[in-house]
């Protein structure tokens, strides 16, 4: 909360930057309606942050890349905001499908960008893997088997890309733990909502996530996925 009342203090004339403030500013703002556990006094909320995601900035005269990046995380937490409405509201599949919708389009603006350097793929694979696994879930829900296994598999590979970069350039060591343990844990989710059960998989997984417990025993709590 304090870091999303920073960035209102921010002033500018920048319309590229005034552009790249406010769509952190309503994505800071998600993650302080959805810190606690949801109830049904968070619907009009919800319903508020996605009206202010879905408004129309279009910067592309000034930095075309940054107003594609721009229009990602709009598309992305709207089908978050979505998401979390499908377990509040009567309406659940009808907000999954929604939720799924600007899933799809967040994935789609993302194949617009150009990958000229090896970190510029990184930081797309980094979002892919998000969006991916988001889809997965939201196609797990709504019954989308096929398209769920593809999600995952997709998902899958850009966590591996991602984690495969950080832990070759980056001297970070909770960055690259991050990144390793991001790769694992869509396997595990993976093998969760597609019902499989590959015990040497599991096991592989559970030793890697105990590790990165008792390293980072604050930040990592995560056994119970592949229990």
């Amino acid at each position: 909360e304090p870091y999303n009342q920073w960035l209102r203090s921010i002033r500018t004339e920048d319309p590229v930057l005034r552009a790249v403030v406010d769509v952190v500013i309503n994505a800071t703002e998600f993650y302080i309606i959805t810190e606690n556990q949801l109830g049904k006094g968070d619907i009009t909320q919800l319903e508020n942050l996605i009206d202010k995601l879905d408004v129309e900035t279009d910067v592309s005269a000034f930095d075309e890349e940054i107003d594609t990046w721009i229009r990602i995380v709009r598309e992305d937490f709207i089908g978050l905001c979505y998401f979390m409405l499908a377990d509040l509201e009567e309406e659940r599949e009808e907000d999954m499908r929604d939720a799924l919708a600007h899933f799809q389009n967040a994935c789609e603006k993302l194949e617009e960008l150009s990958c000229e350097r090896l970190e510029d793929e990184t930081y797309i694979r980094i979002w892919e893997g998000y969006l991916y696994r988001n889809m997965a879930v939201a196609q797990g829900i709504l019954g989308e088997r096929d398209a769920m296994e593809e999600s995952f598999a997709r998902g899958q590979e850009a966590r591996k890309t991602s984690w495969i970069y950080f832990s070759n350039h980056s001297s970070d060591p909770v960055l690259c733990n991050n990144f390793t343990l991001e790769y694992f844990l869509i396997q595990a989710e993976r093998m969760k909502y597609l019902g499989q059960d590959d015990r040497r998989a599991k096991q592989k997984i559970r030793r890697q996530l105990a590790e990165m417990r008792r390293k980072y025993s604050k930040q990592y709590s995560l056994l119970s996925l592949v229990e």
